[in-house]
């Protein structure tokens, strides 16, 4: 994710004391911002128990390490997704592998901006509110940021909003 300069985000942001892998969600920091619980059920690689808007994992300011059942996202593609042109529908993105209900696809990417630094006429770009930015700590929510799509190619995410 590219991030404005003009976004201020917290430089230090707080993170779990866990040592290792988190497993206990009453103590783990980032398990308290999901209402005391990791989000993911450790069931083929991770999946989402119950749908969220939100969904806060360890970071970089963590104690734990990779291997942390709350960094489920943080692992990679494990589907092979395939962008695809259809005859009548146009582009549409499909995965040759079967993909569990509540398992993370792949990451979103794009530039994270203020809504006056757009270029309206743009046409290669998706551009979109993110609203639980304003929700997360250290952050003011009276701006409103949004992501920017640069193009599409080699980028599936971009389909699963359509």
């Amino acid at each position: 994710m590219q991030v404005r300069k003009s976004v201020k985000l917290p430089s230090n942001a707080p993170g779990c004391g866990c040592k290792g892998t988190c497993v206990d969600p009453k103590s783990c920091a980032c398990a308290r911002l999901n209402g005391l619980d990791f989000p993911y059920v450790h069931r083929d690689g991770g999946r989402l128990i119950e749908p969220k808007a939100v969904v806060f994992e360890c970071g970089p300011n963590c104690g734990c390490g990779p291997e942390c059942v709350n960094r489920t996202s943080q692992k990679g593609m494990r589907y092979r997704l395939e962008v695809f042109r259809t005859p009548k529908k146009g582009w549409g993105v499909r995965s040759w592998d079967f993909i569990p209900s509540g398992a993370p696809v792949c990451e979103y990417i794009g530039v994270l901006m203020k809504t006056d630094e757009v270029d309206p006429g743009s046409e290669n770009n998706y551009v979109f509110d993110i609203d639980c930015l304003q929700t997360m700590k250290g952050l003011d929510g009276r701006e409103v940021r949004i992501w920017k799509m640069d193009n599409f190619i080699n980028n599936p995410s971009s389909f699963f909003l359509h």
